[in-house]
């Protein structure tokens, strides 16, 4: 048996499908009232049924466990097009396989922050420059970035960024 957590606006109804279609998926979300809780001890897929943001609540809330991605929206450029049915039935079956995706991680001196799709370093006052000066895995970049600010993209998160700031596919 797989035991699974579902996250989500709407997911009552996923796991309403989920205990009538699916009994080889044991649902864990009644046993918890805090998520922090939720360990790969107890949790073996935390289904992200929704579109994006229900991916990056899943993975700051509930991280270290595998995600699955279940659309709910049309908007989750990430999600597969599969039926939600299929998906369910192949996670059923154990007949998938985990990908991994990189991180980001940016640190200050008092703060360390963590980004699956991207991390955006800007300045509260638009009137104000923002000076940077950075490292890629260790090696500091020579020279210091004055500008508007900075976004960081992991491959996940490249292509809304892009098309937000160009307007373009």
């Amino acid at each position: 048996m797989l035991r699974v957590y579902v996250v989500g606006l709407n997911r009552n109804q996923l796991i309403l499908c989920i205990q009538e279609q699916y009994p080889e998926l044991t649902l864990i979300n009644h046993q918890f009232s805090d998520e922090s809780s939720i360990t790969p001890e107890v949790c073996d897929v935390v289904i992200c049924y929704g579109g994006d943001g229900t991916l990056l609540y899943g993975e700051q809330h509930i991280p270290g466990i595998p995600k699955m991605m279940l659309r709910s929206t049309m908007l989750c450029e990430d999600c597969r097009e599969q039926a939600v049915t299929d998906m369910l039935a192949a996670l059923s079956q154990k007949n998938y396989t985990l990908e991994s995706h990189m991180k980001l991680e940016a640190r200050s001196e008092h703060q360390t922050h963590l980004g699956l799709y991207d991390i955006m370093i800007g300045h509260s006052r638009i009137n104000v420059s923002v000076r940077l000066r950075f490292a890629i895995n260790g090696t500091e970049h020579p020279a210091e970035i004055v500008g508007d600010g900075l976004i960081i993209s992991t491959p996940l998160g490249y292509t809304g960024y892009y098309q937000s700031i160009t307007r373009r596919n």
